[in-house]
């Protein structure tokens, strides 16, 4: 993960820094939700033959943007919401809130709702299946646009839209 802030206002860098030390974590919950919902549609239809054999290492650096993305929106939709303590009205201590706990949570309901947008899922395989390769590198893109979209609520700094553009301007060409 790189820590750093992706939108307007996106500054907490305790939050980002927890993100980071859960980065691995996180890669294991995207990847592991997506492999399983892919084995899964290989049971479905059984194939067995082509079924997908589950990658427990893959060179996280494939997802990190995406994962980056993901974490830049629950901070945006999220952090202020977990932060809240509760006053002590009639209690002797308040327990903070877990961040980090609500994150992991938080990403792995956001991760299994893609199957919504099953194209997310497609995408993540595509991307452990072609590590470092070019059709890997073009679906880390294009997952990285899908994700700007469907999070467009977070108002993303302008590098992130202009990341976006160039991968939209390129298939046009």
């Amino acid at each position: 993960m790189i820590v750093g802030g992706c939108f307007r206002g996106d500054d907490d860098s305790g939050v980002m820094w927890m993100q980071h030390d859960a980065y691995h974590e996180a890669l294991g919950i995207i990847a592991g939700i997506c492999q399983d919902y892919t084995n899964l549609a290989h049971r479905i239809l059984g194939d067995r033959e082509t079924g997908w054999e589950f990658m427990c290492r893959f060179d996280h650096r494939t997802l990190q943007d995406a994962h980056d993305k993901i974490a830049a929106t629950w901070r945006s939709r999220c952090l202020l919401t977990v932060r809240q303590m509760e006053l002590p009205i009639e209690r002797e201590y308040v327990k903070a809130p877990d961040v980090r706990g609500h994150w992991l949570k938080w990403l792995g309901d956001e991760v299994r709702s893609w199957t919504h947008d099953p194209h997310l899922i497609q995408l993540v395989v595509t991307i452990l299946e072609n590590q470092n390769n070019p059709v890997g590198y073009r679906a880390e893109a294009n997952l990285n646009r899908e994700l700007v979209f469907r999070y467009g609520d977070v108002p993303w700094n302008q590098y992130i839209i202009d990341a976006v553009r160039k991968v939209l301007d390129e298939e046009d060409d």
